[in-house]
């Protein structure tokens, strides 16, 4: 059911007055207004737990072609599921040049921080595609952004990231699609400029991922940001998080896909690691990259990527 949420912004010019604003919990809220000054509007998503008494992480999502409650929709059971609010411009577009879709995003981001609670360096930025790409470098002239969701694409431009300003990144992708080459690169390479990055890749028939694999997403973010600080470290979601993604990884074992159990098992070990020991993890690991099947997934994917 649908619940509406009433918020008093009180603007101050002149005089005071109160403002209205009916925005919608657990649904979406269509064609928010920037600002007075410029046409431009939004789609924000809360989820249902929302209250205006704590602070919120927010994910903005970039859709190039500019359908705000479009990109929303396809991200919202998770952002519920996870506890993450979202926010989609209506102007963004493939049309205008980069520094123009940035000073867009970036009025979006100052009207959602004037109306939501925002955790301070809880500020994500999320797309598919094109839109990902985007995403990825807006990291580079915003520093408040502190992470990445791309799903189907990688890296927009390595050329302008700033070894001294990193951001998480976690790339999402089906190993059937295009893309998985290059986003399955750009790990080397972002391990180099010391970006922190995971990458979950998934098989299936349709290149979108499912609602648990971009909750997964999310909750690597939420994981990440108890470990650097950002976040009240709270032990029962770490060993709940641990025990799901190293059920997933023995899946995907029993399911002879040992390349998938290799990839999960890698990014366990980045996102872990400050929580706990992790030499059963490892050991697993070594096990698995020794058998026979292993080597030979590994071989086929080594020919594949020669094509």
């Amino acid at each position: 059911m649908k619940k509406i949420l009433l918020l008093a912004l009180i603007l101050n010019s002149t005089f005071f007055y109160a403002q209205e604003l009916r925005l919608l919990r657990g649904a979406i809220t269509e064609n928010l207004i920037v600002n007075d000054t410029v046409n431009e509007t939004y789609s924000l998503y809360l989820p249902t737990s929302f209250s205006v008494d704590r602070a919120w992480p927010v994910a903005f999502v970039m859709d190039l072609e500019g359908k705000g409650k479009a990109a929303v929709s396809m991200l919202m059971n998770a952002a519920e599921q996870e506890g993450y609010v979202l926010a989609s411009s209506n102007n963004l577009s493939d049309s205008l040049a980069i520094s123009e879709n940035v000073l867009i995003a970036n009025r979006m981001f100052n009207s959602v921080f004037n109306t939501v609670p925002t955790a301070k360096n809880r500020m994500y930025t999320v797309g598919f595609g094109g839109g990902a790409m985007f995403a990825s470098i807006v990291p580079a002239f915003i520093n408040e952004v502190k992470g990445v969701i791309s799903i189907g694409a990688a890296i927009g431009s390595f050329e302008v990231l700033n070894p001294k300003q990193p951001f998480q990144f976690v790339g999402v992708v089906n190993r059937s699609d295009f893309n998985f080459l290059s986003m399955y690169e750009a790990k080397f390479e972002l391990n180099k400029l010391k970006f922190p990055n995971q990458l979950i890749v998934f098989d299936g028939d349709r290149n979108l991922p499912e609602i648990e694999t971009v909750s997964k997403a999310f909750r690597m973010l939420t994981l990440t940001s108890m470990a650097k600080g950002y976040l009240a470290q709270n032990d029962s979601l770490i060993k709940a998080s641990y025990n799901d993604f190293f059920v997933d990884a023995n899946a995907n074992v029993t399911n002879q896909k040992p390349l998938l159990a290799t990839y999960q098992m890698s990014d366990m070990e980045k996102i872990f690691y400050p929580f706990m020991k992790l030499d059963s993890l490892k050991e697993s690991q070594k096990i698995l990259r020794r058998s026979p099947i292993f080597k030979q997934a590994n071989r086929s994917q080594n020919s594949y990527f020669l094509k």
